[in-house]
């Protein structure tokens, strides 16, 4: 009996996290379609939490689909009861009208068990600030899913203060949903850009796992160059990137997350290229 109870407190904790590679469109009920097919795929392959790119349900764009709050909630309903029902916690971002005809970046943490909270983008670029709202202050972003603890940036907020955002303490792993061009030459340890060299100084600060979750291409009439191209990618606790994603939608990255013993760091043990 002691033997056993001795190799059982040694097996390795694991959660696995699904990273959607989806194409930006402005169709809210399609897109809300395609989530809910991907987060059935993600519980079958094992995933326990699975997240979107930046504003996934109504499409990044100046004109997002529908976002007023009755469709929202009647959406985010339907989802969180799927998502409840295959015991998978998911990361929803979206654009969202308020009543007084604000647009906000935001996103919603649909729980497993039931919880569910809602966060707004608060670091915004300047063209963002011509359609969209934000906070005033920014407001802690983290969320769990059993005995995950889970933060939240946007796209460009990678790069803002190490604790503007996401204090490191608060978290195990921070989810990155972004819009997001990575190109084939790109790499992380070879910083092109101010922003980019933000980002690793945050990282650096931090010490905690990143996955970053990326579109896969634009569905929407966009001729900006640089639009996404999928490749989503995960970064260690150490700074290092692990793993850039296959650069076409209908996939995405199933990245394993383990950790020894409970009061052990959680690491990124394995990811892998799948298709949804």
């Amino acid at each position: 009996m002691t033997s056993q109870t001795s190799q059982t407190s040694q097996t390795p904790q694991t959660i696995r996290i699904g990273l959607s590679q989806l194409e930006n469109r402005a169709d809210t009920a399609e897109n809300a379609r395609i989530i809910g097919d991907a987060m059935t795929r993600w519980a079958a392959l094992g995933a326990e939490v699975v997240a979107f790119p930046e504003c996934a349900l109504t499409g990044f764009s100046a004109r997002p689909g529908a976002c007023d709050v009755e469709t929202l909630r009647h959406t985010l309903d339907a989802l969180h009861q799927r998502a409840m029902a295959l015991g998978v916690s998911a990361l929803i971002p979206s654009a969202r009208r308020d009543d007084a005809g604000g647009v906000w970046n935001s996103a919603w943490a649909l729980g497993a068990d039931g919880a569910r909270a809602r966060f707004d983008k608060q670091g915004l670029t300047d063209s963002e600030r011509l359609f969209f709202q934000a906070p005033d202050a920014p407001t802690p972003r983290a969320f769990t899913h059993g005995p995950l603890r889970l933060g939240l940036l946007f796209c460009r907020e990678v790069a803002d203060a190490p604790e503007a955002h996401v204090r490191a303490e608060d978290v195990d792993v921070v989810l990155w949903p972004a819009y997001w061009a990575w190109g084939d030459t790109m790499r992380w340890d070879a910083p092109d850009s101010a922003l980019h060299q933000g980002a690793r100084a945050c990282l650096d600060a931090w010490r905690r796992p990143v996955l970053q979750i990326n579109f896969a291409g634009n569905a929407l009439d966009d001729p900006r160059p640089g639009s996404p191209d999928g490749r989503s990618v995960v970064v260690s606790a150490n700074n290092t990137m692990l793993h850039k994603g296959l650069a076409r939608s209908g996939c995405g990255v199933l990245v394993t997350l383990a950790r020894p013993k409970p009061d052990d760091a959680w690491a990124v043990t394995s990811c892998e290229d799948v298709a949804l």
